[in-house]
């Protein structure tokens, strides 16, 4: 009796695939008759296989329910030596069974074939439900070279079979397609069928015209692409998960990552260096009435990936259909590169009931450098579904290189920026239009944002710091709700800003709009620290009426100011007070002269009567200046009480003092 090697794999496996190249010389059967190993290469009578040798270059070989193992960790067939052949197919009729084959290291099975119509998995002629469960592992190569379509699941009209094909324990995997494409999901009517699995192996490059994920079944079913541990290359002119771009295609579709570990490059079949790809999840351009989403999530893991059009989350009609049922897509990134000419989410078109279309675009890390974004359009005959689009952008840089606009539509829409933890460089171009886009900045960076919902507010919302940098040209006002605004660049829109109670406005930079700083509000200019320069009016006469200190200042060699250059400062009548502000000293503070407020125009009100205080151990005095156009703050050195200063001290002491502007 031959002793069968148990290994741990990481999840179990799928199921099968084909490829088949010029006449079929044999079609050769595993049947593990060999008393003495588990070979491939153990063939001719008493041996491994069917025939009269082990399969060879023009030759098929088969795994059904012979010599099957019971479990995925039990190796039923080994590849001993370097092999060539016309196709592999996996076809058990029994779930219970499993078909583990492995690939010794150093050793290539090579499958070369241009036979695209059998899928490398179940026969069509065998009744569902069935489940192919297949692993390849090892520390070989698997390498399949087509001329056609590879297909990972069943091909019958009525079928409701599933299948896992698990790599996760190989070392190397490559497939080619040539002008064929990489199909995972079932294929048939039944609306029974279930999802089909692929897990790559470690170190795996796919190259294939199309990477179809999601069958043609209309169960609800999604077919699903878990990547490997080590580098993952694919090469596709076009990725679909859960996408519908032709008839019959109808099942859902994913990408994601089976472990921890892994990176994935994405480029084209054509131009494995600087191709764009096209990746559409859940973008349906033909009627179906199944609910259809997709997903790809590569977060965590670095990502080189290079697209064209990404498409998230849509159904497109070309004429009025009312059986199309839900759609929705989520992309996820945070680590590496995205480089994408446009961007389309969330598009509804000519889906005339209460059915929607839901996207989601999540950036948390990494580069990412696009085009333009399409985002929530709900157009044609709509009947009372929604579209629905949002970007949530919580770390790393994101570029623009066109506006982020809301197509104008006739049904109900929402569109949804999250800004919160991201630098966003809008690089001039606007967000929203007349069809406006909700834009939630939270936190983070915002730059060079040219117009924002033509003329619309800019809402700082949430605890956390946003950051205006660059040359902020957007007109309509910006109300800071919460947390703090740093105005720093240029901000030369004609809006006002408000800040309203529990908000902060700080910064280095300038704002040409006038400034109002409500009650609960607070004013703390600088970068620690550094100086805020208004083009218009300053009015902090609603901050100074709160019990706690709403002048935030940093006070030493260099000092928190406030410059007006032309407009006027307001502090209202008798309210502007020492315990108004609360200083802390940084290097350099000492006796001195500070200027807080430095204008260009009377100050309009008045101080009020409590002036002096004290900072550490010097003593303060707050006053006006330069004919009431700046105020300022006097530091001394306190003296101890019991001591008097002989009277030329005392005149030392004053021409010690310094102006610090």
């Amino acid at each position: 009796m031959k002793t069968r090697m148990n290994r741990l794999l990481i999840p179990v496996a799928m199921i099968a695939l084909t490829a088949s190249s010029g006449a079929r010389a044999a079609s050769v059967t595993w049947n593990g008759g060999s008393a003495a190993n588990d070979f491939w290469s153990t063939g001719g009578a008493g041996g491994n296989w069917s025939g009269s040798a082990a399969p060879g270059s023009g030759d098929d070989a088969i795994f059904g329910d012979t010599d099957a193992a019971a479990n995925s960790s039990t190796v039923n067939n080994i590849v001993d030596a370097n092999r060539t052949i016309r196709s592999l197919r996996y076809a058990p009729t029994s779930s219970s069974n499993w078909q583990n084959t492995q690939i010794n290291t150093g050793v290539t099975l090579t499958v070369n074939g241009t036979d695209g119509t059998r899928s490398f998995g179940l026969s069509a002629a065998i009744a569902g439900p069935q489940v192919t469960q297949v692993t390849i592992s090892g520390g070989g190569t698997f390498a399949i070279n087509s001329s056609a379509n590879i297909r990972i699941g069943e091909g019958g009209s009525t079928l409701s079979n599933t299948g896992i094909l698990d790599m996760s324990g190989l070392a190397v995997f490559t497939a080619n397609t040539g002008t064929g494409s990489f199909i995972v999901g079932p294929q048939g009517t039944s609306a029974a069928a279930a999802p089909w699995t692929v897990k790559f192996a470690a170190a795996s490059t796919l190259t294939t015209t199309a990477l179809q994920l999601g069958g043609t079944t209309p169960a609800t079913d999604t077919s699903t692409l878990k990547l490997g541990s080590g580098t993952q290359i694919i090469n596709a002119n076009t990725i679909n998960l859960g996408s519908a771009p032709s008839g019959g295609n109808r099942g859902s579709g994913e990408i994601s990552f089976n472990t921890t570990t892994g990176t994935l490059k994405i480029r084209t079949a054509a131009d494995t260096v600087n191709g764009r790809a096209d990746l559409n999840v859940a973008n349906v351009t033909n009627v179906t009435g199944s609910l259809i989403t997709g997903l790809f999530d590569v977060a965590g893991h670095a990502a080189d990936l290079r697209l064209n059009n990404l498409n998230v989350g849509n159904r497109v009609l070309a004429s009025a259909n009312t059986g199309t049922l839900a759609t929705s897509g989520t992309f996820s990134f945070d680590n590496g590169t995205l480089d994408v000419t446009a961007v389309s989410m969330g598009k509804r078109t000519n889906v005339n009931n209460a059915n929607g279309v839901t996207a989601v675009l999540n950036i948390g890390g990494g580069i990412a450098n696009i085009g333009s974004i399409s985002m929530g359009q709900n157009s044609g005959t709509v009947g009372t579904g929604a579209a629905s689009a949002t970007l949530n952008l919580t770390g790393g840089n994101v570029t623009l290189a066109g506006n982020i606009s809301r197509p104008a539509s006739t049904g109900t829409v929402s569109s949804i920026i999250n800004l919160d933890g991201a630098s966003l460089n809008m690089a001039g171009f606007a967000i929203g239009g007349s069809d406006a886009i909700t834009f939630n900045a939270k936190s983070g960076t915002l730059s060079n944002l040219g117009a924002l919902n033509s003329g619309g507010t800019l809402t700082k919302s949430t605890s956390g710091t946003l950051i205006l940098t660059g040359t902020n040209n957007y007109a309509g006002q910006t109300l800071v709700t919460a947390g703090t605004l740093l105005a720093n660049g240029t901000n030369t829109g004609s809006g006002a800003f408000t800040i309203q109670s529990g908000a902060t406005l700080g910064g280095s930079g300038s704002i040409a709009a006038a400034v109002t700083v409500d009650s609960g509000g607070k004013l703390a200019p600088g970068n620690s620290p550094g100086m805020l320069t208004l083009g218009s009016t300053l009015d902090i006469s609603g901050a100074l009426s709160n019990a706690s200190p709403s002048m935030l200042f940093e006070l030493g060699s260099t000092s928190d100011k406030v410059v007006l250059t032309s407009g006027i400062l307001t502090i209202g009548s008798g309210l502007l007070n020492f315990d108004d502000f609360a200083f802390t000293p940084v290097t350099g503070f000492g006796p001195g002269v500070y200027t807080l407020f430095d204008t260009a125009q009377t100050i309009s009100g008045t101080l009020g009567s409590s002036l002096t205080g004290t900072i550490g151990a010097f003593s303060a005095t707050l006053s006006t200046a330069n004919a009431n156009q700046d105020v300022i703050l006097t530091v001394v050195a306190v003296v101890p009480a019991p001591m008097a200063l002989p009277a030329g001290l005392g005149l030392m002491a004053l021409l010690a003092m310094r102006r610090r502007k």
